[in-house]
């Protein structure tokens, strides 16, 4: 089956369910760029939401179930999976760490069984005020958390840690309802978190 495709731009802002040709190079090529960036059009569906600590936070250390820090919670029954995609925490204070990484966890009832305290949560869509599904807070008591990732290297000494850029997940970790991922850190610290994600309807 021989595929047709028109060739040069189209740069006009098409309606939904617009059935419009694929788009070719003037070699033959067909164009797959991304004409927006990455994440531009999950941010215009208004499925890409933001938390970050708006204050100073002290983290958790290793895998304790009273957590502080930065932590995404997707309930039971909302119907949506959450995808992670960038995600940072900041060290503000001088202190000796091996490592920060995220914990996670799950549990059908829920696996924060108490919601302490709430980070504001806002849509990507700076001005759209929809907040979505998932839950964002500064202290929570969790259940049976493990590590699933590692972010930062090892800080052995006690100055703060030199700066680095947030971590692009790519969609390897899916939160579904129950779940929960968090920043965590095998010794205390303070600094802020912040977290970005989308949410997809389910089933995916």
């Amino acid at each position: 089956m021989q595929l047709k495709a028109n060739v040069g731009p189209q740069g006009v802002a098409l309606g939904d369910g617009t059935d419009t040709p694929a788009r070719a190079g003037r070699t033959g090529d067909l164009i797959i760029t991304e004409l927006h960036g990455r994440y531009f059009e999950q941010t215009r569906s208004n499925r890409m939401f933001s938390a970050a600590n708006q204050a100073s936070q002290a983290l958790s250390v290793g895998l304790a179930t009273a957590y502080t820090g930065c932590l995404l919670y997707n309930p039971p029954g909302s119907n949506k999976a959450l995808v992670p995609n960038f995600v940072k925490f900041a060290l503000l204070s001088a202190t000796t760490f091996a490592a920060i990484g995220l914990l996670g966890g799950w549990a059908a009832a829920g696996g924060v069984t108490t919601q302490t305290t709430a980070i504001p949560i806002q849509s990507n869509q700076i001005g759209n005020l929809s907040k979505g599904v998932g839950i964002a807070l500064s202290s929570a008591t969790i259940v049976t958390p493990t590590y699933i990732a590692m972010l930062t290297d090892s800080n052995q000494t006690t100055a703060v840690p030199n700066p680095t850029v947030p971590v692009d997940l790519g969609g390897v970790f899916i939160i579904l309802p129950g779940g929960f991922i968090g920043f965590s850190g095998n010794a205390v610290g303070t600094g802020f978190g912040f977290m970005s994600w989308c949410e997809v309807d389910l089933p995916i």
